[in-house]
């Protein structure tokens, strides 16, 4: 979650600094987005499997 957040606000800065470090934000921002997808799936995956036992 702070990857996702800090990964805005470093690309909203990059923007305004003539792109500098706009790729590291971009790279914060995907990684965040996937470390977030990751941890739903197996919290969704985790609650199916107890519901079913």
């Amino acid at each position: 979650m702070a990857g996702v957040i800090l990964g805005h606000l470093a690309f909203w800065r990059a923007n305004h600094l003539n792109g500098k470090g706009r790729a590291v934000s971009i790279t914060a921002m995907i990684v965040g987005y996937v470390g977030i997808a990751i941890y739903a799936t197996i919290f969704v995956l985790w609650n199916i499997l107890l519901w079913n036992f």
